[in-house]
């Protein structure tokens, strides 16, 4: 068995709530990059997807509980389309769509109201439109909006109101963005290294770090101002 390790779960169960699906991202050494449902009535694996010859760096669940988008280290994002099947109540997983969106990893990725966001080691953001096309299950992505970085974006993050978008950079930096006019609020260089993530409090008035630099920051949204910084001794993701 080669030697994985799962770096990200996806804690969302379908409607009937018996089977949650998880993103694993391998180690570069992992030959098979896989897309993992579990069954949480018998512990078991139900299904494994395989699409990428890389690292999966992120998933998530799109409304409807039926399609799952995935990052790859490989460059592009994946539309993976799963259907109930009632016979011994699996369900089976394929491929729907590749979308090529970037010219380096896809590092994170986030939804909203048909909005896909994508992030990568290309240096950019990308907002992309998702809209159905007439076999129903397929879905079209047209290029909304391009956020530019001077380095690569390691991680995004939306606030509750999805009106704002953080970006976090390898070298450090943290950028607010105004979702609506796809400007910059505030850019600031927050941690010594890569930023690892980054969220808004419900509010949406602050935001906290993490990075390589064993930083945990808090910053003032409306002033791009470091508020509380508090130190540890390892990085923090």
């Amino acid at each position: 068995m080669s030697d994985c390790r799962v770096f990200e779960y996806v804690t969302k169960w379908n409607e009937e709530g018996k089977s949650p699906i998880a993103g694993a991202k391998m180690e570069m050494l992992c030959p098979d990059s896989t897309l993992k449902m579990f069954s949480t009535e018998s512990k078991m694996l139900q299904r494994s997807v395989s699409f990428s010859n890389m690292a999966l760096s992120c998933c998530l669940i799109l409304p409807g509980d039926t399609t799952v988008v995935c990052s790859s280290w490989d460059n592009n994002m994946y539309v993976i389309f799963f259907l109930p099947v009632y016979f011994y109540s699996i369900a089976f997983g394929r491929q729907q769509d590749t979308l090529t969106g970037h010219d380096d990893a896809v590092s994170k990725i986030c939804w909203h109201n048909n909005r896909l966001y994508s992030a990568s080691w290309d240096s950019t953001v990308k907002v992309w439109h998702c809209s159905p096309t007439e076999l129903g299950t397929k879905k079209h992505f047209d290029l909304l909006a391009e956020l530019e970085h001077e380095v690569s974006v390691n991680t995004i993050n939306l606030n509750d109101t999805y009106t704002l978008l953080v970006s976090g950079t390898k070298e450090g930096t943290i950028s607010i963005w105004d979702v609506s006019t796809a400007s910059v609020l505030h850019q600031l260089v927050c941690h010594s290294g890569t930023v690892f993530d980054a969220a808004f409090s419900p509010d949406s008035r602050h935001l906290l770090s993490t990075g390589e630099d064993g930083y945990f920051k808090v910053t003032d949204v409306q002033t791009g101002m470091i508020i509380s910084s508090m130190a540890t001794e390892q990085p923090q993701r």
